[in-house]
């Protein structure tokens, strides 16, 4: 009997050693992701690479706001990130950073990334590598605002998981048309010919001449050789 207890007896100590350590790493790590929420506004950091640096710390997305002042759609998008709804969704979240498109120092970040943006204002959202995994445009109401980064926070359904679902087979109007446009942002530009073709063949042709159609040819055609642009030309 004392053998058996003079046995089990470092074990338990052993076992009791291993709890209070998990117990005091995952204290350290709830004072690492453990941040002040603002409920008013959007909280923008002042530098986008200590902002970067600041999400991987924190194992959460990095949020980057692409916007012109002299934008007339972006001044009607941006007192949304004012509102206490969206500060709070963004907040909790996203580690946040604001681009002014005009600034040459702000647009190299943009470039470093290999992104092209071709209207304004995107919402874009990296991971703490700088990896581009979901981008989305925004229209001046919560909905939309809202919608990115409940799309942003889905790794099944954000643009990152575009390429696979695709291969998978799935075609829809909406699907294809993000996709494109996504690829339009990270300039790849031959799955993009191959995306807005499949877009193309699913499209009802009697709508050809229907304002979403040429939105849509805005928005993700780049081959002159696509239906959406033979039909326009």
């Amino acid at each position: 009997m004392k053998c058996t207890l003079y046995k089990f007896r470092p074990l338990s100590a052993f076992l009791l050693l291993l709890i209070l350590g998990c117990k005091s790493n995952s204290q350290e790590l709830n004072k690492t992701v453990d941040k002040d929420i603002n409920s008013n506004q959007v909280s923008w950091k002042s530098n986008i690479h200590e902002a970067m640096a600041e999400a991987k710390s924190r194992n959460e997305l990095l949020f980057v706001y692409c916007y012109s002042p002299t934008c007339s759609h972006c001044q009607a998008v941006s007192p949304f990130f004012d509102t206490a709804e969206i500060a709070v969704k963004y907040n909790s979240n996203f580690t946040s950073y604001r681009l002014n498109l005009l600034e040459e120092t702000e647009i190299k970040f943009l470039e470093d990334h290999n992104l092209n943006l071709l209207n304004w204002p995107r919402l874009l959202f990296f991971d703490g590598d700088g990896n581009l995994v979901h981008e989305a445009g925004a229209e001046p109401n919560m909905a939309s605002i809202i919608d990115a980064a409940e799309g942003a926070l889905k790794p099944l359904e954000r643009a990152e998981s575009y390429a696979k679902r695709f291969k998978a087979g799935e075609r829809s109007i909406e699907f294809l048309s993000k996709y494109a446009s996504f690829t339009k942002v990270t300039m790849d530009t031959t799955k993009g010919i191959e995306v807005a073709e499949a877009l193309f063949n699913i499209y009802p042709k009697d709508k050809l001449g229907s304002q979403e159609s040429w939105d849509l040819t805005k928005a993700c055609v780049s081959d002159i050789d696509n239906g959406f642009a033979q039909y326009w030309l």
